[in-house]
């Protein structure tokens, strides 16, 4: 193992692969690890970007939101209600319906070609009226990424293409995302209930349109 690493910020750059692509990305910093051991420096460049979604992050989109879900609401562990809800909804076919919708977007947090996250959102989606804009429906993040800022960095580019205000819900025993809200600014401004195969399940509505 090197005994010692520091990053370098290579500045905002993206891949020419990208570029030949057309794809619509907002491409962070590369990071450049810098190891030395026995006098030998060992480099590895890691790039970050965060684009739209496109058709082939389906399959992708669909194994990281199992991932995620089950992680989050799982935790006494497996029953009927859960395995149905997380495999009929997260699936390949889900997400390539909601590419297709003009109401919807999605955008993923990308490194080093890996999806670790994505957002999405529905431009039509109200609560209580218009005041508290559109609905971010989804934000997620692997676990093995949680704490690194991506999930505030994937609501930073939502604001930045489509504005504020928006609402989100989250599960009130969800303390994690509870505290992650709370703590950028927003605010509960009601509840709803989220229906899993007929079981009704509070959960928190919270908004940035006072933040």
């Amino acid at each position: 193992m090197p005994k010692r690493m520091v990053a370098e910020s290579l500045g905002n750059t993206c891949s020419a692969h990208s570029v030949r692509l057309g794809l619509q990305f907002k491409a962070a910093p590369f990071l450049c690890f810098y190891g030395y051991t026995g006098g030998v420096v060992a480099i590895w460049k890691v790039l970050l970007m965060i684009r739209k979604a496109i058709k082939s992050d389906c399959l992708d989109l669909a194994a990281l939101s199992l991932q995620v879900w089950l992680q989050t609401y799982a935790t006494e562990g497996m029953r009927a209600q859960i395995s149905h809800y997380a495999l009929s909804t997260f699936t390949e076919s889900h997400f390539q319906e909601l590419l297709n919708n003009s109401l919807c977007e999605l955008w993923v947090y990308i490194i080093n070609e890996h999806l670790v996250g994505f957002i999405s959102v529905d431009l039509k989606s109200t609560f209580n009226g218009e005041a508290y804009g559109y609905e971010v429906t989804t934000l997620y993040v692997s676990e093995h990424f949680q704490g690194q800022g991506i999930g505030k960095k994937l609501l930073s580019e939502i604001e930045t293409q489509l504005g504020a205000p928006y609402w989100l819900s989250t599960w009130v025993n969800n303390h994690q995302a509870i505290n992650f809200y709370r703590n950028l600014g927003f605010e509960i401004v009601g509840e709803l209930n989220f229906n899993l195969d007929g079981e009704l399940h509070r959960n928190y509505v919270f908004s940035n349109a006072s933040a």
